[in-house]
């Protein structure tokens, strides 16, 4: 269907249906039911084949895909339910897919985040940076976590504001991984 899609089950025996059409031609239509339970809703649809529902079958039952680590990894982190641990997997995968070379650098993702996303709320860097690229919120928010002061953490107040930031930005962070993946080669 053009994108990669997790979380199907089936909405009954079949994965697919065949559906007459005007001119009396058939086509088949596959069916998936999203986590929530609604028909998932396609504008144009694709035909398939008995080979090729066959192999879609397969594809979505598999648990995981190796030639797919990112998309994998990614749909991993939308099954979590605790918004800390979603944000640190998402971040993880946009720090994973910026790095150059064998350097992975938060700058690197600042500059990725800023190149699609340029209105996004940044401040300036806890260590200055040479590019003078300033930090995005997925990042200040990454490293209050990541690299919080000692005793800052254990704090409740200080982990349930952090929480509440991160759940309240990782719609955005969602949407820049997605775009990062797709990237990819």
């Amino acid at each position: 269907f053009g994108v990669f899609q997790k979380e199907f089950r089936y909405v009954s025996s079949s994965l697919s249906e065949e559906e007459t059409l005007p001119d009396g031609n058939t086509r088949s239509i596959a069916w998936c039911v999203s986590r929530d339970s609604s028909y998932a809703s396609l504008e144009s649809w694709k035909i398939l084949g008995e080979e090729q529902i066959k192999d879609l079958k397969g594809f979505l039952e598999k648990n995981n895909h190796n030639s797919f680590p990112y998309y994998d990894l990614f749909y991993s982190a939308l099954g979590l339910t605790d918004p800390i641990a979603k944000f640190m997997v998402l971040y993880l995968v946009v720090l994973n897919l910026c790095k150059t070379g064998n350097r992975e650098r938060q700058e690197d993702v600042d500059k990725f985040v800023l190149s699609i996303e340029p209105q996004v709320l940044t401040f300036n860097p806890f260590c200055p940076r040479k590019s003078c690229i300033p930090e995005t919120i997925y990042t200040n928010l990454r490293n209050q976590v990541g690299h919080a002061p000692p005793n800052t953490m254990i704090q409740s107040t200080r982990i349930q504001s952090t929480r509440e930031e991160m759940e309240k930005n990782l719609g955005g962070l969602i949407k820049i991984t997605r775009e990062i993946i797709s990237r990819q080669p």
